[in-house]
């Protein structure tokens, strides 16, 4: 890596495993949630000369793959493979929003992040059956993403005011 650009020899379109290294990277770049012209950009920042149709090739493929994998795979394996990566995305947010040098609105959005995911991961169990979120649950206790904010923003203040004294 040079600076923040990858140094990635040139691959030959057509090799295998240039192909596997290319879908990797698309793989990546869509669970950023970026377009197909995005990411032929982006792959050509890295010396990966395709345009959006080789691209939209790319994702079709990852996603008859992927749906090839989950049809051999055991249910079981597939959410705990599920778990671990919404655990994952969950402790990301988490760091963020505990990291004292970020504003509120990144704190605020940590925690969307956070909740949104556990909200997705739950929608899902619940769609397979493993769950059932028709239960009731009293969540009087827990606070609103508002409310976090305001707390948030009060112990802020409180704080900044103290070491200003």
């Amino acid at each position: 890596m040079v600076g923040d650009k990858e140094i990635i020899p040139k691959l030959p379109k057509k090799d295998k495993k240039s192909i596997e290294i290319r879908r990797q990277y698309v793989k990546d770049l869509m669970a950023q949630g970026l377009y197909n012209t995005e990411i032929a950009e982006v792959l050509k920042t890295k010396g990966i000369e395709v345009d959006e149709s080789t691209v939209r090739k790319d994702k079709n493929a990852i996603r008859s793959s992927v749906s090839k994998e989950i049809q051999r795979k055991p249910i079981e394996k597939i959410l705990s493979e599920m778990e671990v990566q919404y655990e994952k995305i969950i402790r990301e947010a988490w760091t963020l929003f505990r990291k004292s040098d970020d504003t509120p609105m990144v704190k605020a959005r940590a925690l969307t992040i956070a909740t949104d995911t556990i909200e997705k991961k739950s929608k899902i169990l619940d769609n397979l059956g493993v769950i059932n979120r028709n239960v009731n649950v009293n969540l009087s206790g827990y606070l609103t993403m508002e409310e976090l904010v305001e707390s948030y923003d009060r112990i802020k203040a409180r704080n900044d005011g103290s070491i200003n004294k």
